[in-house]
C-alpha cells in the first residue's frame, strides 16, 4: 500500500429472510467485525409487503475507530445483498466525508464470493464544491424543502422522507447543501425499510410507528423557520460568490464550538494553577 493511499476493507453478506450468510470478503476485513456486520444488516429494517430495494447507499459509524459504507440491493430469492467498505474514522472525517463518493469509486459486483480484492483510498482532499454546482442543485423545484432541511440539520434535528423507492439524488442534493463539520457528524442512507440505526437522514417507504424522535418531515422543511446559515447559503450561491460559499462549507459545528470552548476552558484552568505554583516559589 502506497503512503499516499489508506485501505479500505469490504465485505459482501447477504440477508435472506432471518438468514444472514458471509459471502466473501477482504483479508482486511476482520472476523471480529462480523458480528457487528450482521448487526447493522438487520437494522435496514423488514421489508414492508411489495416494496423492492433496487439500491441504496448509507454510512454508519463502525465500532469507535471506523465507518462503513454500505451498499444495499435486491438480491436472488427475495434477498438483500450488503456490501460494506470499511474503513478509518479519521479517513473518513479527514479526507472523504462523503459516503456517496465512496460509493461511486467501488461499484459493487453482486456475483463476487470468497476471497475479495483488497482497496485502497487516495489521500487527497475532498473536491472543491463550486458555486455553478450548487446553483444546478437549488434549479431544482423542491429548493425550498432542500434549504429548509438544510437548516434543520444544522439547528440539530433528524429528517425523514417518506418514499417507496430508494432517493439517492434527493440525498446526494441535500448532501452536497451541508457544510464539511456537518458531513463529518451526520450519517444519511438513501433508503431503508425501518429505522433501527438511528439515521440522520432518512429515506423510508412509510414513517408510520417508526418513533421518529427529533425528526422533522419532508413537509415541514418547506415551513422551516429560516436560519443564518440557510440565508447564507442562498445568497452566496444565488450571487455567485465562491468566497463566501467557501467560508460558509468551512464553518464549525455547533460539537466542534463545544469541544473549542471546552479545550479553552481547560487550558486557561492549567495555566492558571501552572502560573499560581510558579508564584509561590518567587
Amino acid at each position: 500500500m502506497s503512503q499516499d493511499s489508506q485501505p479500505v476493507a469490504q465485505a459482501m453478506f447477504f440477508l435472506t429472510g432471518d438468514e444472514f450468510h458471509e459471502r466473501g470478503r477482504s483479508d482486511d476485513f476482520k472476523s471480529s467485525w462480523i458480528a457487528e456486520a450482521e448487526r447493522v444488516c438487520r437494522g435496514f429494517g423488514t421489508r414492508p409487503p411489495g416494496v423492492a430495494c433496487s439500491v441504496a447507499v448509507f454510512a454508519q459509524p463502525f465500532g469507535s475507530r471506523h465507518v462503513a459504507i454500505v451498499q444495499v440491493a435486491d438480491v436472488a430469492h427475495g434477498g438483500l445483498g450488503f456490501r460494506f467498505l470499511v474503513l478509518a474514522r479519521r479517513l473518513y472525517a479527514n479526507w472523504i466525508i462523503d459516503p456517496f463518493r465512496v460509493a461511486d469509486e467501488f461499484p459493487p459486483a453482486w456475483d463476487q464470493s470468497g476471497a475479495l480484492a483488497p482497496l485502497n483510498w487516495p489521500l487527497v482532499a475532498p473536491p472543491r464544491r463550486t458555486v455553478e454546482q450548487l446553483q444546478e442543485v437549488l434549479k431544482t423545484g423542491g429548493s425550498t424543502t432542500l434549504l429548509g432541511a438544510v437548516q434543520g440539520l444544522i439547528d440539530g434535528g433528524r429528517l425523514v422522507f417518506e418514499r417507496l423507492a430508494p432517493a439517492p439524488q434527493l440525498v446526494r442534493d441535500l448532501w452536497q447543501l451541508l457544510p464539511y463539520s456537518a458531513q463529518a457528524e451526520l450519517w444519511p442512507t438513501t433508503f431503508a425499510f425501518g429505522n433501527d440505526l438511528r439515521f440522520d437522514i432518512l429515506v423510508v417507504p412509510k414513517t408510520e410507528g417508526l418513533g421518529l424522535d427529533r425528526y422533522f418531515t419532508e413537509e415541514q422543511s418547506l415551513d422551516y423557520p429560516e436560519g443564518r446559515y440557510e440565508l447564507g447559503l442562498q445568497f452566496a450561491v444565488e450571487g455567485g460568490n465562491q468566497r463566501e460559499l467557501d467560508q460558509l462549507l468551512g464553518r464549525r459545528s455547533s460539537k466542534q464550538m463545544l469541544r473549542l470552548a471546552i479545550f479553552i476552558l481547560f487550558g486557561g484552568v492549567i495555566a492558571y494553577v501552572g502560573i499560581h505554583a510558579l508564584m509561590q516559589f518567587l
